[in-house]
């Protein structure tokens, strides 16, 4: 039995992030923390990338206009992850509109999830229309299939980078899950992160960008989140994290784009 374990060990730490980013009816498999298996989380997200990049792919099949294509992705995300992050970036938007300067008062709302304020409210409204906008701008699939793995690893690894660098605010859920990274776990996610980029691009060949500017893109506005995570709030949480998600979905999205575009 446990020389089985060890042989679908990688099948087994995918599955466990797979059940905590998506609603995926998975298999029953051994429990891993999250702070244990960080290092797979760009394999796990890249993986979500192209199931959503099939979505839009069915409705070009159908050749249903760009935003209909787009609409199909936005609705098999939100399925797909069960409106996960859109959640933690509707309760973030509304700590944010606690015009308090007490960072405990502004967290103490994230965690009220009985209701969305007008913040959340127009902070849903907001990301969902940058990626109607976005998505309607694609005239070819296959853009979506380097562009959305590209944007859901990114986002997603970015959370490995600020757990290492924020503390988690006192109270937060995720403490026992994702507390403490080890280090080495923090290079291997980065060095995946650059190969799949690096793997990505090359695929897609007729795509003739410098996909290193990304990158730094990238980590700049990691930096952005922690400044002002840190500023803001104090540290972080996993609604924050989930705004963060959405944020650089949408932004790495938006700089790819203007970068294919403008490279024709």
């Amino acid at each position: 039995m446990k020389f089985i374990h060890i042989i679908f060990y990688p099948l087994i730490v995918l599955i466990n992030w797979w059940r905590f980013l998506t609603i995926l009816p998975l298999p029953n498999v051994p429990y891993y923390p999250l702070k244990k298996i960080a290092f797979a989380l760009p394999i796990a997200s890249v993986a979500i990338g192209f199931i959503t990049a099939f979505f839009y792919q069915i409705g070009f099949w159908m050749n249903l206009p760009p935003f209909i294509c787009g609409l199909f992705v936005i609705i098999g995300q939100v399925i797909l992850t069960g409106a996960l992050h859109e959640d933690g970036l509707a309760d973030s938007a509304d700590a944010l509109g606690v015009r308090s300067p007490d960072k405990h008062q502004k967290l103490q709302k994230t965690r009220d999830g009985h209701a969305i304020g007008t913040y959340g409210t127009l902070a849903l409204i907001l990301v969902l229309l940058s990626k109607a906008m976005l998505f309607t701008a694609i005239i070819n699939p296959k853009m979506l299939w380097l562009i959305l793995p590209l944007a859901h690893m990114l986002s997603r690894t970015q959370w490995v980078v600020l757990v290492t660098i924020l503390p988690l605010v006192e109270g937060s859920k995720l403490a026992p899950q994702i507390m403490p990274i080890a280090r080495w776990q923090l290079v291997i996610v980065l060095l995946l992160s650059f190969i799949f980029s690096f793997a990505l691009f090359e695929y897609f060949l007729f795509f003739s960008i410098n996909w290193e500017l990304i990158l730094l893109f990238w980590l700049l506005q990691i930096y952005g989140f922690y400044y002002f995570f840190k500023r803001k709030f104090g540290g972080l949480s996993g609604d924050l994290l989930g705004a963060a998600q959405q944020i650089t979905e949408c932004l790495i999205i938006f700089v790819a784009l203007c970068m294919i575009f403008l490279a024709k």
